[in-house]
């Protein structure tokens, strides 16, 4: 995922590039969405990002539409273009937020449950 508008840099990583950002660095954040109380949570940058600047990575097992089980949740999967039908399945990540009890944290966002392999 790419910024699209114009704004102040973000941090650098190794070498200077921009790097994506993860929800334990903070430079993105899962808060209730802007679209309404049905539309549920949403990802919003935590911090200010450039234009052509990496915002985060989508995380999730990688598998082909032949893998999914019938009935599976497709909200959360991505189709990765060029990939010869290659889909992410981020269903494991939002399952993890959403399993927290102690979400919303003080500072009213979102986080996966302690311990879990989407918290990095």
């Amino acid at each position: 995922l790419l910024a699209a508008t114009e704004r102040a840099p973000a941090e650098a990583g190794q070498g200077g590039e921009a790097r994506p950002g993860t929800l334990a660095d903070g430079r993105v954040v899962v808060a209730p969405s802007r679209l309404g109380a049905a539309a549920g949570l949403g990802l919003f940058a935590g911090v200010d990002i450039r234009r052509g600047e990496p915002i985060t990575t989508y995380d999730g097992p990688v598998l082909y539409r032949e893998q999914l089980p019938r009935g599976h949740d497709v909200s959360y999967v991505l189709r990765v273009p060029d990939s010869g039908g290659a889909l992410i399945d981020g269903k494991p990540v939002a399952d993890a937020i959403r399993s927290n009890a102690a979400n919303p944290a003080s500072d009213g966002f979102h986080y996966p449950l302690a311990g879990s392999e989407w918290w990095e």
